[in-house]
């Protein structure tokens, strides 16, 4: 359990999990063609984004695209509290 937790192989799991919710929550956003909770999907987004920013971070690539990850996690935290802000 402990070489699990310590390779990047649990930032994965939870990228798959994440990822999941986030076509899950788009696929019943556009069935019922309603306002179901974007701001879900943007949450979910910003995570995945802050996740992918981890694994790039763990796995020494370049600060770049750490910093790109981390920049996408910020606009998509952005447009999730614009959206509360709104209501």
């Amino acid at each position: 359990m402990s070489a699990f937790v310590q390779s990047s192989a649990i930032v994965d799991l939870a990228l798959a999990i994440v990822f999941a919710e986030i076509v899950l929550f788009t696929v019943f956003i556009v069935q019922r063609r309603s306002g179901f909770r974007l701001s879900l999907v943007l949450n979910g987004l910003a995570g995945l984004f802050l996740l992918l920013a981890l694994k790039t971070a763990w796995l020494k690539t370049d600060g770049y695209l750490v910093a790109a990850f981390l920049a996408a996690a910020a606009l998509a935290h952005s447009g999730d509290v614009l959206l509360r802000i709104r209501r």
